[in-house]
């Protein structure tokens, strides 16, 4: 097994040399799993980047990517203040892993973003888990949460 894990500030140019990391991680899976796992990377670290907050425990956000024989696992931190904004994540974490058709779920949410475009994208954990088959998980400690994708490594 292999870990990475890197703290970074909050600027955009870090998500392309998560990606770099998780292509060399990854050398020698095939291209699909690199694909999905350098897509979920970079979803989730956007979302820290618009999302997150600085806060005194992490100004910035962090990342651990985790290479086993079995699995890839993503852990995404990043500070948080409001509580809407986390419940919303938790809701379609939670109703993402409860979905028996992940797919279906993304079909709805892009019909929605059709019939209200002034809703706003929201699409990316909805792509890691379609496109890229990971599961999702979430979790709190004030004032940090943690998005987690797990994928067996196929």
């Amino acid at each position: 097994m292999k870990t990475y894990a890197r703290d970074i500030p909050m600027a955009w140019h870090h998500i392309r040399d998560a990606r770099t990391l998780v292509v060399e991680a990854l050398a020698d899976a095939s291209a699909d799993l690199r694909d999905a796992t350098a897509m979920a990377i970079s979803e989730l670290l956007e979302n820290a980047m618009k999302y997150g907050e600085s806060v005194p425990t992490l100004p910035g956000a962090s990342y651990t990517l985790t290479v086993s024989d079995q699995e890839i696992r993503i852990d995404v931190k990043n500070g948080i203040g409001a509580t809407e904004p986390l419940e919303q994540l938790r809701a379609r974490v939670d109703a993402m892993a409860a979905a028996e058709d992940k797919e279906a779920l993304y079909i709805e949410r892009l019909q929605e973003i059709l019939e209200n475009p002034a809703a706003g994208g929201r699409l990316g954990l909805y792509r890691i888990a379609c496109e890229g088959g990971f599961d999702l998980a979430c979790s709190f400690e004030a004032p940090i949460v943690t998005v987690t994708a797990t994928r067996a490594r196929k």
